[in-house]
């Protein structure tokens, strides 16, 4: 074939057909794998349950674990997510349940405007019990650690089990923790769109309430707490035991609203002894002595070794004037805890109402005996 030459004696290259759009793309799919790689995946994230980029994306994205949380707002709260347990041992398995939680927790915070912070850290090794990710939690500055058991551990054959702690800055207050069942795993489409998503809601509402009302925010905790009364009405009964508490004790001290919260409680939950407790607190708060003294029996009824019950319904009785039941109470709390200082104050002040100043003396200095920084016992034993 004779070259083509132009007016500058420069070779031409012969033009190539055009290309229409099937070309291109051909050309553009050959030349990136990724696109490559996608496409033939598809079949099988179809198979998953796959239905958008979020989806992809997390399970194409390599893992990047952030070492720590960003620095923490102050509505921030900050969630750590790590490895399910898979059978018997702790070695890494990606099931995708993780990616499906962290997937959720960001759809969650975004829709509600929940400010969480999500890290999957699956350098960690996953937790074999609470304690384990108590620890892991403090270490790494969480607010709430979620996991989750394979299998045999959740009583039912194939299920996953998802597991929580809520770590509490406040060292005086216990952590609260708790699992629920997931459906069959088996298909993991369905436990993905289902009733995996029902319990993490469920856990976050829980854990944002939790928060709110520990801290007093009454009103905040209630907004939370709400969508527990709507949707998970058989899960509500710590709900309105928390929101109950927050308006008695922490928040504004609406005494009545308490007395309705804590009763919601107690008919989710008839052996409740705290909600009796507590709603005996408020009736008091009220002025309702006789329901609060009522609410006191049933408490003690359920529960016969709390001391805070018994020393509740002694102040009420030694209130009321009944000083054989005030000391009645005060001697099962000794009996409880012999070194419980209050009880010896309390007991020797209603024994020297009772003219008994003698035996009131004696218990004021086993009081102080006990506690020499008990600057109350100096003053009722001096008056003694």
């Amino acid at each position: 074939m004779t070259p083509l030459i132009d007016p500058y004696g420069n070779q031409l290259k012969p033009r190539e057909p055009r290309k229409n759009w099937w070309h291109k793309f051909v050309i553009w799919y050959k030349r990136n794998p990724i696109i490559k790689t996608l496409i033939g995946l598809f079949p099988l994230l179809a198979f998953f349950g796959v239905k958008n980029i979020d989806d992809i994306q997390a399970l194409i994205t390599p893992t990047i674990f952030q070492e720590g949380f960003l620095e923490k707002q102050e509505s921030s709260f900050n969630i750590l997510l790590l490895p399910f347990q898979p059978l018997e041992s702790c070695t890494f398995q990606n099931t995708h349940l993780e990616r499906a939680i962290q997937t959720r927790l960001l759809e969650m915070s975004e829709k509600k405007d929940l400010g969480l912070q999500v890290i999957f850290d699956t350098t960690q090794s996953c937790p074999r019990n609470f304690t384990d990710a108590k620890e892991i939690g403090q270490r790494k500055k969480a607010d709430l650690v979620i996991w989750g058991d394979l299998y045999e551990r959740c009583n039912i054959n194939n299920q996953a089990c998802l597991k929580y702690v809520v770590i509490k800055k406040d060292s005086s207050r216990a952590t609260e923790q708790g699992s629920s069942e997931i459906e069959s795993i088996m298909n993991l489409a369905d436990v993905m769109k289902g009733q995996l998503q029902r319990d993490i809601d469920y856990i976050i509402y829980w854990t944002l309430g939790l928060e709110a009302s520990l801290q007093g925010e009454c009103e905040k905790a209630k907004i939370y707490f709400e969508n527990i009364f709507d949707k998970y009405s058989e899960k509500a009964s710590q709900s309105y035991l928390h929101l109950g508490l927050c308006l008695e004790i922490l928040g504004n001290t609406d005494y009545q609203s308490a007395v309705y919260y804590l009763s919601k409680a107690i008919e989710l939950n008839p052996e409740s002894a705290d909600a009796y407790n507590n709603r005996g607190i408020a009736k008091f708060r009220t002025g309702d002595i006789d329901g609060a003294i009522a609410d006191y029996d049933k408490a003690i009824e359920l529960n016969p070794d709390e001391i805070l019950t018994y020393r509740n319904r002694a102040n009420l009785r030694d209130e009321g004037g009944n000083s054989v039941g005030a000391i009645a109470d005060i001697n099962k709390i000794l009996q409880l805890d012999p070194e419980y200082s209050w009880a010896y104050l309390k007991r020797g002040i209603v024994k020297g109402a009772q003219g008994k100043h003698m035996a009131a003396f004696n218990d004021f200095n086993k009081a102080i005996d006990l506690n020499p920084k008990y600057v109350e016992v100096y003053n009722s034993r001096g008056n003694a």
